[in-house]
């Protein structure tokens, strides 16, 4: 049992509980920063002597990475090139950084210039950091540095489950992690594992959930500036995902295109609506999945203009089908249909008065099934 835990700093896994541990309780734990995992539940296989793993309980936990504290966040106006070896930025004064934390330098410009290193020297009086150089994206000269701790492979929650008796049961509620390169994480090892989820939410995290082959997320994960929503494997499930921010994708599949996939049962996310209030526009809102029977629901308040349409929607693979279209309602705006544009779901509307940027809530509720990356749009 670990409880009624205020844990400041962490410089590897806040909470690693592994193979021995039979069942368990993680309540009332905060974590305010740290470097790995917020926490690492893991079981291989029942060993000689020990009984089979029960599970555990996981509530009321907060976990934040490093990569998200202010006082390990430094902007950089030294002018660099990007290369291997020992790099010196000049930053702000009083930030936290200490000898030997992986950190990452990127260009605002593009993220995709960046160095990235260990650090080798700190001077927090007087503002400079030296990195250790190991590895590198991009090329050029550039001075608009952000310096972040690393947390590529960094998990909110980490479960490893084993098809022989690894944390078979387990359940999470009030969870919220933030600042991970994934939020929560299921891995099934060689069967299928479930977990139990309510009330969780990924912050600030490159992926919100991530699920291996065979693992299934019952319940719902709450997402906020997550780009991606979901990293898949084959024959995986998430039951619920909802982000509240704009997102990028709503899957990154990594899993075999044949004959297996992911399965979506619901996903709901915002898009900002710009209509130019003069005949019929097209909008695409997500990539068609491989198979998908749902009900999709849009939304649109603003003071002068309001849209709410739910249809019932079939794809094949092939062919696009709408079984309801009843109810449609709006105000200045009609003709409202759903199509299949090209191998993307989309809204096509008119439009008596022009639409500046207005938010649109997209909800898909049903049996999304892909094989393929989703987008939005």
């Amino acid at each position: 049992i670990i409880s009624n835990l205020l844990g400041i700093y962490s410089r590897q896994e806040a909470i690693h509980v592994e193979d021995e541990q039979l069942d368990g309780l993680i309540a009332n734990v905060v974590v305010k920063c740290s470097h790995g995992h917020g926490a690492y539940l893991s079981r291989s296989a029942v060993s000689a002597g020990q009984g089979e793993c029960d599970g555990f309980n996981v509530g009321n936990v907060s976990f934040k990475h490093a990569s998200v504290v202010p006082e390990l966040i430094a902007a950089s106006t030294t002018s660099l090139t990007i290369g291997l070896g020992s790099q010196t930025w000049a930053v702000p004064a009083g930030k936290s950084y200490e000898v030997n934390m992986t950190v990452r330098a990127a260009s605002d410009a593009s993220a995709s210039n960046y160095m990235e290193g260990f650090v080798t020297a700190v001077d927090a009086v007087a503002g400079s950091l030296t990195v250790n150089v190991t590895a590198i994206g991009g090329a050029g000269t550039f001075a608009d540095w952000t310096l972040k701790v690393k947390r590529s492979g960094k998990y909110g929650i980490y479960q490893v489950s084993a098809a022989d008796g690894g944390l078979p049961w387990m359940s999470y509620a009030n969870v919220r992690v933030r600042g991970y390169e994934y939020g929560f994480n299921l891995g099934a090892g060689s069967g299928r594992r479930n977990a139990a989820l309510s009330n969780c939410v990924a912050m600030d995290c490159d992926f919100a959930a991530n699920l291996t082959a065979g693992a299934s997320y019952r319940g719902s994960i709450l997402a906020a500036n997550c780009p991606i929503l979901l990293r898949a494997n084959n024959n995986s499930v998430m039951e619920s995902i909802v982000s509240d921010t704009v997102p990028t994708q709503i899957l990154a599949y990594v899993g075999s295109t044949t004959n297996v996939g992911a399965i979506i049962e619901h996903v709901q996310f915002p898009r900002l609506m710009t209509h130019g209030g003069a005949g019929t526009e097209t909008f695409d809102l997500i990539d068609m999945p491989l198979n998908m029977k749902a009900r999709v629901t849009l939304s649109l308040n603003n003071a002068n203009t309001n849209f709410f349409g739910s249809w019932d929607v079939t794809y094949s693979g092939t062919t696009f089908t709408l079984e309801d279209t009843a109810s449609v309602r709006h105000q200045n705006m009609g003709g409202a249909t759903l199509i299949d544009n090209a191998g993307k779901l989309a809204l096509q509307v008119s439009a008596s008065a022009a639409i500046a940027a207005k938010t649109m809530i997209i909800d898909i509720r049903g049996q999304i099934y892909a094989n393929a990356d989703i987008l939005t749009y």
